[in-house]
Formats: C-alpha cells, structure tokens, sequence
C-alpha cells in the first residue's frame, strides 16, 4: 500500500512538468518562426487584416520582410479571411485598404501560386512586405514565403525607382 501512495505522489509532482513539455505542433511552429528569423523575416502577431477599427484582438501571425528604402509604395492588401473588401483578379481573394497598381499583378499571381492554402493574405504597408498564414506548412513553406516576399519587394523597389 505504501508503494502504491509513494507512485501517486510522482504522479501527482511530475504530471505539471508534462504541461510545460511542447506539443509537436508548438515544436513546429516554433521551428519555423527560428528559421525565418535566420532568414532575415520577422515575425509577429497581429490583428487580421480585414478586421475593423472596434476589432483589437491579435489573431493572425504575418512573417515580413522590412524595407531597405524610404521609397515606400502605397499600402494594399490583398485577403481571403472572409468577403470584407472588394473582388480581385484571383478567385477568393478581396482587396481591403487599397488594390496593389496593375505592374503588381504578374508578381502577386506568381505569389498566389506559390504560396499554400494556409497563406491568408499578402499585406504592403509602411513596415515592409507581409504573408499572414497560419503555420500549418514545414520549413519548406517558409522558404517558399521568403521567395515571394523578396520577389514582392523587388517589385516595390522597382516600381518606385522607376515611377
């Protein structure tokens, strides 16, 4: 009877260090923000970007890529969060804020078809260049952000060198 008492008194002490332990899911989220940390890309919580001023809760997670310049091209957002905003060219996916200028489009249809299901918006404001997804992806996936990200401020750069 003592050694069953002494075993549910481990239990009892170790069964909050299991809490603390990760899930493979926290395990996964956690590897990829790590590499794109090394990858120069920063990564945030944030509101969703269709949310509404009243809306402050930070419910989406965007990996960006900051400006190098202070030529910075007007905001735009192109999402598929919910119907909030106007039609875009591509099926599910509405502007909100402002649309990205017709140059932009080759370089977005090219992100579109990169990026996987669980990408939920591509956002260009003052800080940089963004993708809000949900983390669901490998390594791979963040490399395939940081891809579009450079190739969408590559495109910026140009565009507001030139115009």
């Amino acid at each position: 009877m003592i050694w069953l008492l002494i075993i549910f008194l481990m239990a009892v002490a170790i069964s909050p260090l299991m809490w603390i332990k990760a899930s493979p899911r926290q395990r996964q989220i956690q590897q990829c923000r790590e590499i794109a940390r090394g990858l120069s890309l920063k990564v945030k919580l944030q509101r969703r970007p269709d949310a509404r001023e009243s809306e402050r809760k930070l419910e989406a997670v965007g990996y960006w890529l900051a400006w190098d310049n202070s030529n910075i091209p007007r905001p735009w957002t192109l999402h598929r969060y919910s119907n909030r905003g106007w039609e875009s060219p591509w099926e599910g996916w509405n502007w909100i804020v402002d649309e990205a200028p017709s140059e932009w489009q080759p370089q977005i249809q090219n992100a579109l078809s990169l990026l996987s299901a669980d990408a939920q918006a591509i956002v260009v404001n003052g800080s940089g260049v963004g993708v809000i997804w949900q983390e669901k992806g490998d390594e791979s996936r963040v490399h395939i952000i940081k891809e579009c990200l450079t190739t969408l401020k590559e495109n910026a750069t140009n565009f507001t060198v030139q115009g």
